[in-house]
């Protein structure tokens, strides 16, 4: 089987090319939310959301997927410090997990359509922004055999200095911020 090739897949292209491309087009298409766009590491490139205009998530929605998953699902424990399955959770335990994940929220590693704690809208955004990195890649059967590799984050992980998370801006349409005095009105 051959390498699948996106739409827009152009062996000339650089990986700094093609970061300029996709950060040019997010500012045009989602004007009201801020990413970084970063394309230092070899064959990889990873977009984070810095700053959003509507809800990242809510309680209902994270206790929603909380408790969809199977009794087999992995997650971070961040009191804990380390990975947990569901099984092992008590129900005291879920409500403050439910909390954690809540708080922790604007910091989170690979998102994928699978995450569907998040806001629909910001979740429908991220997979957009995904789909367009697939526009400019090729994957083939094996992992080591595409152009790049892709990345999408809430936030921005920095192990040489303090985390990012991501935050709520309130913004119009066009991108410009809108003053916190006149959402409180």
């Amino acid at each position: 089987m051959t390498a699948r090739q996106g739409e827009y897949y152009n062996p000339d292209l650089s990986l700094t090319e093609i970061a300029a491309i996709i950060r040019a087009d997010l500012k045009k298409k989602f004007p009201a939310y801020r990413f970084s766009v970063d394309s230092r590491k070899k064959r990889e490139i990873t977009i984070s959301l810095l700053e959003y205009p509507v809800e990242l998530t809510n309680k209902t929605l994270i206790a929603s997927y909380f408790l969809m998953m199977e009794d087999d699902f992995l997650f971070y424990d961040v009191r804990h410090g380390t990975f947990r399955y569901k099984r092992d959770i008590t129900p005291t335990e879920t409500e403050r997990l439910i909390d954690d994940l809540y708080q922790y929220a604007g910091l989170y590693v690979r998102i994928t359509k699978y995450d569907t704690w998040l806001n629909p809208e910001i979740l429908d955004v991220l997979m957009s922004i995904q789909k367009q990195l697939d526009a400019y890649n090729r994957k083939g059967e094996v992992y080591s055999d595409v152009l790049f590799h892709d990345c999408i984050n809430i936030g921005e992980v920095n192990p040489r200095s303090r985390d990012q998370y991501a935050q709520f801006v309130p913004r119009t349409p066009t991108g410009r911020r809108v003053s916190l005095w006149r959402i409180n009105q």
